[in-house]
């Protein structure tokens, strides 16, 4: 969810290299303090579980002292010895982890392009045949819904149909007036003359 993600974020604005290769120096130590001022100002409680997420979601992983307490130590002539959050696993599914929010992304254009279709539709029949052959009012309450992409095709496909066909009789009913224009010329003596 958004605030696990930005529990996340934070963690990486923590990492202090750019260059992120596997192995040490992916641990990071920040303060409660720190990672609230990362999620702008989220409570304890919110940074807590969007910790405990990403641990069960195998995206971080804790490196914790005896004390629990989040630090490094600096040893001369070796990596510093850190406890924290080890940010290792993250970097090996990144790739993955950006392919799913592609694809989320696509599916979420996909519905909000087939809801815009639909509603677009409906506007039209509204427009064309005042009376419709489906109801709209029941149509923008199952739009409410979350509905599946199969489910949002098969509405719009439904929809198209009627609006052809309420063209088609649109087209109709203008053809018979022309009809009864030219024929008996009772439409224009009803029409009002211009000013």
């Amino acid at each position: 969810n958004p605030r696990t993600l930005g529990v996340l974020r934070a963690l990486l604005t923590c990492l202090p290299a750019r260059d992120l290769t596997p192995g040490a120096g992916l641990v990071v130590f920040p303060s409660n303090r720190t990672l609230q001022t990362g999620c702008h100002g989220a409570s304890e409680s919110t940074i807590r579980r969007g910790l405990s997420d990403l641990v069960k979601a195998g995206i971080i992983a804790r490196r914790d002292s005896a004390s629990r307490k989040r630090f490094a130590v600096h040893r001369a002539g070796q990596p510093p010895l850190a406890f924290g959050f080890d940010l290792n696993a993250a970097l090996s599914i990144w790739q993955d982890l950006q392919n799913a929010a592609e694809r989320a992304i696509e599916r979420l254009q996909a519905i909000q392009g087939l809801r815009c279709r639909i509603m677009a539709t409906c506007a039209r029949l509204v427009a064309l045949c005042g009376p419709l052959p489906v109801c709209v009012d029941t149509i923008r309450k199952t739009l409410r819904r979350k509905l599946s992409i199969t489910e949002l095709e098969a509405i719009a496909d439904d929809l198209e149909s009627a609006d052809l066909t309420g063209t088609d009789m649109q087209i109709d009913r203008h053809n018979k007036a022309e009809k009864l224009d030219s024929d008996s010329g009772l439409v224009a003596m009803a029409r009002p003359t211009p000013l």
